[in-house]
């Protein structure tokens, strides 16, 4: 199974392993499909400038869908696939980003992290 990106697929991957199931997180980038009009009132208005981008994105993506269909079956059918497939330069590069961002804060943290701990684990009765 190929999912999008998402916390509870990532969580329940090993879960699902047991019972035969491989979940491959796909993070991928901009491909060149359609994009899909919104569909929930809701959320029109706070949805706008990010579906005018969208817009204007159509047609311009650099990824080829016929590509990245063909990279998830090839992933699909190894034994050992991926947990996590990062398709497409763009998507790699905001990757790198985001695991230099996550570096950043766990140095920024890393003693107050640390010092979690219990001081000292009192027995039972005692």
């Amino acid at each position: 199974m190929v999912a999008r990106s998402g916390v509870t697929v990532v969580r329940n991957a090993v879960m699902v392993a047991r019972s035969g199931v491989t979940v491959v997180r796909r993070g991928a980038g901009a491909s060149g499909t359609a994009y899909a009009e919104p569909s929930i009132a809701d959320y029109a208005e706070r949805t706008a400038a990010q579906q005018e981008w969208w817009k204007a994105q159509n047609g311009r993506q650099g990824g080829d869908p016929a590509k990245l269909a063909r990279a998830l079956i090839t992933i699909a059918s190894e034994k050992q696939p991926p947990r996590r497939f990062i398709a497409g330069a763009d998507a790699i590069a905001t990757a790198e980003q985001k695991v230099a961002d996550l570096k950043a804060q766990i140095e920024s943290y890393r003693e107050l992290s640390t010092s979690l701990a219990f001081d000292e684990r009192q027995t039972e009765g005692g």
